[in-house]
């Protein structure tokens, strides 16, 4: 009997570091899946900003050659 309980335990304690390893492996994917999700957005978040960066910076050209036009035209006139 000494021996099936201690064969027994052995497998359980197989089994829970089994377990555990699984847990702690699934914890550990999460946090790189959820580190991966934050990089994505971040650089979602960089490339936006530049888009605006730069579409800020063609309505200021846009704004400067109409003035320069009505400048140009004044003077003409």
């Amino acid at each position: 009997m000494d021996e099936t309980k201690a064969g027994t335990s052995r497998v359980e304690k197989r089994q829970s570091l089994t377990f555990n390893w699984e847990i702690s492996n699934g914890r550990f994917l999460r946090r790189a899946e959820t580190r991966e999700e934050e990089e994505e957005e971040e650089e979602e978040e960089e490339e936006e900003e530049e888009e605006e960066e730069e579409e800020e910076e063609e309505e200021e050209e846009e704004e400067e050659e109409e003035e320069n036009n009505n400048n140009n035209n004044r003077n003409k006139n």
